[in-house]
């Protein structure tokens, strides 16, 4: 059996075997078949990858769409063989005819996302997709071959989201209408016309819009005109306008420059880039990832820490010249900080070795003035005619003790409009024929030389008591009346106010009683007189900014001999951000009705913080406040949460009257105390480098304003995903 058994098993090893060999064989032609497909796909890929990149560089630097996809189709052919002038040479296993048939387009037509083969160019957007056939070694036994090989990506020319880090003076004054070089002195916060001084005389600036074509910039602002910035129609608003709808100094150049008819000579970065007006530290450089320095919060990208050292921002600099910004785009109207002590050489190196006279580059615009970033409008009370009360600590609304009979005398409702603080029409009852009318208190205040590109504020009143306690008042930036609540928050309003043009806050208490004349038994509602001293707190946040202004009003409806009081922090209330570890003291003054100063103790005064955005209770994370010496006295722990935004309010207590004083505190997270000041950006420009010198970058403005959406040209391009 074991003989049988041994004998017809001998022919089964060789079956085996050939199994086995057949099963190597294919594993080895799956291996190196696999292999060769992997390098041809990486290889096809990185050549539509470098394709897209070279066609979207071209348009970023300002070429044509033909010129694009030529050197799109230049990469693919020195990647993949075909050397020029030397015939075709495909590389590994592809086995294509002819470069051309790489990204010949389907016969379909197919485009976009569903592009299966060409290089298709759209605005600042790129798209190649590679097709080759490729033969096989091994797998040919099994009936493969022949198999595809394709790649595709996706770029664009403006993906990057930035131009070289730079911000450029958008108005500029020049000698005279001949000569292009620069004068200092031009300031672009007051009126035309502007003067230099020349030898013993004083000479008028020739201010030109170095985005406008040179051959119609003679000298477009040598007057006050519409084309000047500060100026609306014949009024000087000396206000920076309005982004959205490219007013002031967001308005499109007259005739904007272009590359056959580009603008007037400039200097981009460097020596002689410094800014009209503000520090004349700033030659160009600007922190694309730290913007709206005074807002809250402060917006800050890439994994930029604020806090960071001077120098690790200027290697942010270096960084963003050589490799272009990743994103994203400038808006115009955001703050952007600057760097103070940057070196032309700092500035000049690196562009030296991306650039060469002759290309385009995209740059950022400002209207040549640095905003210090702690603000700079101001909110201001008038008097009765218009007239702007600069050096008044506060404004008072006094309403004066009325006679004893003012509410009822004999048989009539007597009223006395002067004693109360009262908006509408009722008309008392003196005669047989009613007559007279009553007004509300009304406060008028306006806004002058506003920091930033916008002119909507938002406009809020508190009130120092509840309003309920206080003849149910009432206040209103316009439009109808709205009531302080039990915290004393009261109204709030979005209105777009001209710079230096008089606003109004109203006041008014809605409280009524009756009154029944004698006789003819009529009864009259008419407005009830509630006594008191309060105080208004008014506040303007500038939209734009984040920046607050406020003020105190006084209502005076007390007697004498009243032992009430006002509280109050006197002058223009200038609010700044706060940090961990930061301190602030603010002077906080009590006086009775009757102008007598009140002594106050630690123990008169408590502390309650509110939610700015909601106006409801809270607690301040890591916010202490404590009373010392008629002052205030803050502070911020270094674990105090930031990007916070609180109202504290004071409490102070004389006998048995209480008062309330509010104050903003806005917790920030620390920015590097080298960033002290910012520009504005109006937008982007194109410009052609005309010059790369040891000290200064120059040249000339090939395009008006643009906004982040219409540029094109002088970006970083980036890939991006297929879809």
């Amino acid at each position: 059996m074991l003989h049988l058994f041994t004998h017809h098993t001998k022919g089964q090893s060789l079956i085996t075997v050939a199994l086995f060999l057949v099963m190597l064989f294919a594993m080895t032609g799956f291996a190196i078949d696999g292999g060769l497909f992997y390098a041809q796909r990486r290889l096809m890929q990185n050549t539509a990858d470098a394709a897209c990149l070279a066609a979207a560089n071209r348009l970023a630097l300002g070429e044509t769409r033909d010129q694009a996809e030529t050197a799109a189709q230049t990469v693919v052919a020195l990647n993949l063989g075909a050397t020029p002038g030397t015939g075709l040479n495909a590389p590994g296993t592809l086995s294509y005819t002819a470069i051309a048939q790489l990204y010949a387009l389907e016969g379909s037509g197919a485009s976009g996302a569903d592009l299966t083969r060409g290089i298709e160019i759209n605005g600042a957007e790129v798209r190649v997709a590679l097709r080759s056939p490729a033969y096989t070694f091994f797998m040919h036994v099994i009936g493969v071959g022949n198999y595809d090989v394709a790649a595709r990506t996706r770029c664009n020319s403006v993906a990057g989201g930035g131009a070289t880090p730079f911000a450029v003076a958008r108005w500029r004054g020049y000698y005279d209408a001949t000569k292009t070089d620069v004068v200092s002195g031009l300031q672009t916060d007051i009126p035309l016309p502007q003067t230099y001084r020349k030898g013993k005389r004083s000479e008028p600036l020739v201010v030109r819009d170095i985005l406008q074509q040179k051959a119609a910039n003679t000298g477009i602002c040598c007057a006050n005109s519409a084309s000047w910035p500060w100026q609306s129609g014949s009024t000087i608003t000396k206000h920076p306008g309005d982004p959205a709808s490219a007013t002031g100094l967001f308005t499109q150049a007259s005739s904007p420059a272009t590359p056959s008819s580009p603008g007037y000579l400039t200097v981009l970065a460097g020596m002689d880039a410094n800014p009209n007006v503000g520090s004349s530290s700033f030659s160009g450089p600007i922190v694309l990832d730290l913007r709206n320095v005074t807002s809250t919060p402060n917006l800050v990208y890439n994994g930029l820490d604020p806090a960071q050292s001077l120098q690790k921002y200027k290697d942010l600099a270096t960084r963003y010249i050589l490799e272009g910004y990743p994103g994203p785009d400038v808006l115009p109207g955001q703050q952007l900080a600057y760097y103070s002590g940057v070196s032309a050489g700092q500035i000049q190196k690196p562009f030296n070795l991306r650039y060469n006279v002759g290309d385009i580059v995209t740059a950022l615009i400002y209207n040549g003035q640095v905003y210090d970033k702690r603000g700079t409008f101001s909110l201001g009370f008038h008097d009765a005619n218009g007239n702007r009360k600069q050096d008044l600590a506060e404004d008072t609304v006094t309403r004066p003790v009325p006679s004893s009979s003012i509410e009822k005398a004999s048989n009539k409702c007597a009223f006395d409009s002067a004693a109360y603080a009262y908006q509408g029409t009722f008309t008392p009852k003196v005669s047989t024929t009613p007559s007279g009318s009553v007004s509300a208190a009304q406060y008028r205040l306006s806004i002058t030389n506003p920091s930033a590109g916008s002119n909507n504020y938002t406009l809020r009143a508190m009130l120092s008591t509840a309003g309920s306690s206080f003849g149910v008042a009432e206040g209103r930036f316009g439009g109808s009346f709205t009531g302080f609540n039990s915290n004393g928050v009261g109204p709030s309003a979005s209105p777009t106010l001209a710079s230096g043009t008089p606003f109004n806050f109203d006041f008014q208490q809605n409280k009524t009683t009756t009154c029944t004349v004698s006789g003819g038994g009529t009864v009259y509602t008419m407005p009830q007189r509630v006594t008191g001293a309060n105080t208004l707190y008014l506040e303007a946040k500038n939209n734009a900014t984040g920046e607050r202004r406020a003020r105190y009003g006084f209502i005076e409806m007390a007697d004498a001999a009243s032992t009430e009081f006002f509280v109050y922090v006197p002058g223009e209330i200038v609010y700044r951000p706060m940090y961990p570890g930061d301190s602030r003291s603010f002077a906080i003054e009590a006086e009775k009705a009757s102008g007598s100063t009140i002594s106050l103790t630690s123990g008169d005064v408590s502390f309650s913080w509110f939610n700015a955005a909601t106006m409801t209770s809270t607690t301040a994370s890591g916010v202490t406040a404590s009373y010392s010496k008629n002052k205030i006295d803050l502070a911020v722990s270094n674990a105090a949460a930031v990007n916070q935004e609180y109202y504290l309010r004071v409490q102070v207590k004389n006998g048995s009257d209480i008062r309330w004083a509010w104050y903003y505190v806005n917790v920030r997270p620390a920015i590097s105390p080298s960033i002290n000041d910012y520009v504005i950006a109006l937008g982007y420009a194109n410009f052609r480098i005309t010059d790369i010198g040891p000290n200064s970058i120059s040249g000339v403005a090939i395009s008006g304003l643009l906004n982040n959406g219409q540029v094109k040209a002088g970006m970083q391009p980036r890939l991006l995903p297929w879809q």
